[in-house]
């Protein structure tokens, strides 16, 4: 009897055990599978949403584009010929210039080394491109279904981060490090997992990500720094107990991990940050580079329909002409939902905190309205510490308030669905509504793309094996032409222009110190006109260019006026001894500078 027994039981448990597994892995299945379609579905919005994107050979956005295709293009050469990534002969040739500080992405810009071996550099850049996008809204979508439970509301959440203007605002100016967001949500999900779990699992992957997100964009590292303090704090004080032994044993693990993992990488813009010549790097424009009230409640000119409407503004909040600084719009459907989540879900409460406290940081140093100047806000005392400082532009202190107000919303969207305990059929007809109006919302298309083609003789040049530098004019500042940055991955000759996002002193000396090419940069100013009569012409320029392996000056005329074109001719044929045109066509003229024997004078 007694063996019977033993054996009915052995059964019993070996029945449960199966159920449970069979429960289990059924459960894995499904959340599997829905996992899958959340991803398919971002997929193709995304593919919507950017067409023309995927389906051509062009580059998506403009101006800044084209610098961090060079990037990807200047990492992968250096990368595999084992040079350090941080500091290029390639431009600002002879002297070089370190790149610690250029807003360079290096994650990216590693990622795409296979990329580029496979698919080459174009292709790469946009499946990068294209990838940050779909895992922006995916990490938003894990974030929010672990805070509230609710897929439905967590996947219009991942919509409303995804597809956001601030992220359409850098995508057109071609800021691949402020596009890449895909790591935000992912650490802000660990920070919170480490905090309420008692699992170590989560803090390796709260520093993995956080890696991830800062050889990302060094600005976002700064961000969750600072949302990680707010967090904390908040924690502490509405629960009491989050400072205990375990908890900050974990966070200690994860400030510990994260520093051996990145110093090296970071070590660059250390030893630039502590340098006497480091000034160069407070950028400030603080008070221009912020963000405008009305700015939040307008839609962006990005939006196809919606634009006509608002044109009055934008020629009001845009206090540059970089628009993408200024676009912080933050939607009707998520202002509305985190409004209800607000009033309604006391778990919410700390999102509305984060929210308002990255909306004032987003304003600045002044509060603008409308254009106009108003009260002095709190940035005005932090942007004199260093870290803020760094973070130069307050607008892009947005991308946190967008994450905060894509948590308040699916926090919202969870109490409407539970308040009113609406059947299934209207669950999923208010669902496919609210997801039509956060579209619509946000609806920038066609997304604006720049051409990718390269002038002949850039071809022409990159069958040269000789070494050598170019000098590309107009001339004046370097950053108003990527474009030459781009046309190097071609032809893979050295520059005397160069384009950094922070320009070393020492490299604005050295322009200005070699008497032909400060000339080439007087007269490339858009106002620049008339004869050189006034310029001392020491006589021995042929033989300083020719000291610095300079083999070609190619003159752009369809970037300058006739005045311009002709002043500079005149300049050419004043100061170089023995130049030969070689090529010429409607767009370029190319001056050969030919070796002539070296002067006395000793070069600069």
């Amino acid at each position: 009897m007694a063996a019977r027994n033993v054996k009915m039981f052995g059964l019993a448990l070996h029945t449960r055990i199966m159920l449970f597994m069979e429960n289990t892995l059924q459960k894995s299945i499904n959340r599997s599978i829905m996992l899958c379609i959340v991803l398919a579905a971002y997929t193709l919005l995304t593919l919507i949403f950017t067409y023309p994107v995927a389906f051509s050979s062009k580059l998506p956005g403009v101006g800044d584009a084209y610098w961090y295709l060079w990037d990807l293009w200047w990492f992968k050469k250096a990368l595999l010929s084992f040079v350090d990534p941080y500091y290029t002969p390639y431009l600002f040739h002879p002297i070089g210039v370190s790149l610690a500080f250029s807003e360079i992405t290096p994650l990216n810009a590693i990622i795409s080394i296979p990329l580029q071996l496979a698919f080459g550099l174009i292709d790469s850049y946009n499946i990068l491109w294209i990838l940050t996008f779909i895992l922006s809204g995916f990490g938003v979508f894990l974030l929010v279904e672990y805070l509230t439970g609710d897929s439905k509301a967590a996947f219009i959440a991942g919509l409303i981060f995804m597809f956001s203007p601030y992220r359409f605002a850098h995508a057109y100016a071609g800021h691949l490090n402020l596009l890449s967001t895909e790591w935000i949500p992912f650490c802000v999900l660990y920070l919170i997992k480490t905090i309420r779990e008692n699992n170590k699992l989560d803090a390796v992957y709260a520093t993995l990500f956080l890696v991830l997100n800062a050889l990302s964009c060094y600005y976002y590292i700064i961000y969750v720094f600072i949302f990680t303090i707010l967090y904390l704090t908040y924690s502490q004080y509405i629960y009491k107990n989050i400072f205990n032994l375990n908890i900050l044993k974990r966070i200690l693990l994860i400030q510990i991990s994260f520093c051996l993992v990145v110093l090296p990488f970071m070590y660059p813009m250390l030893r630039d940050l502590l340098s006497s010549n480091s000034h160069y790097m407070y950028a400030g424009n603080f008070e221009i580079f912020s963000a405008d009230l009305i700015g939040f409640l307008i839609p962006t000119e990005f939006h196809p329909i919606l634009n006509n409407y608002f044109s009055l503004f934008y020629k009001t909040i845009y206090l540059t002409d970089g628009k993408a600084e200024y676009i912080v719009y933050a939607g009707i459907i998520p202002i509305v939902l985190s409004t209800i989540s607000i009033l309604k879900s006391r778990q919410a409460h700390f999102w509305g905190l984060s929210a308002g406290i990255f909306f004032i940081l987003s304003l600045g140093p002044i509060l603008h309205i409308n254009g106009a100047k108003s009260i002095q806000l709190p940035y005005m005392v932090l942007m004199n510490i260093p870290i803020f400082s760094l973070a130069h532009i307050p607008s892009r202190w947005d991308i946190m308030l967008m994450l905060s107000l894509a948590v308040l919303s699916g926090y919202g969207i969870g109490y409407i669905f539970k308040h009113f305990n609406f059947r299934s059929i209207y669950k999923i007809i208010i669902f496919i509504m609210l997801v039509t109006f956060v579209l619509f919302d946000f609806l920038s298309v066609p997304f604006p793309v720049s051409t990718t083609t390269v002038p002949d003789f850039y071809n022409q040049i990159a069958m040269e094996k000789e070494d050598y530098a170019i000098i590309d004019v107009p001339f004046w500042p370097p950053y108003y032409y990527p474009q030459y940055m781009f046309y190097q991955t071609i032809h893979e000759k050295k520059l005397v222009n160069g384009y950094v996002s922070r320009t070393p002193d020492d490299v604005i000396q050295f322009l200005n110190s070699v008497p032909v090419i400060k000339y080439l940069t007087d007269l490339s100013q858009p106002s620049a006109y008339g004869n050189i009569e006034n310029r001392t012409i020491l006589g021995n320029e042929q033989s300083i260019l020719n000291n610095y392996n300079i083999k070609y000056i190619i003159l752009h005329k369809d970037l300058m006026t006739t005045d311009q074109f002709g002043s500079i001719e005149i300049l050419l044929k004043q100061t170089l001894i023995d130049t030969q045109v070689i090529y010429e066509n409607d767009f370029l003229k190319v001056y050969r500078i030919n070796k002539i024997k070296l002067s006395a004078a000793t070069p600069p």
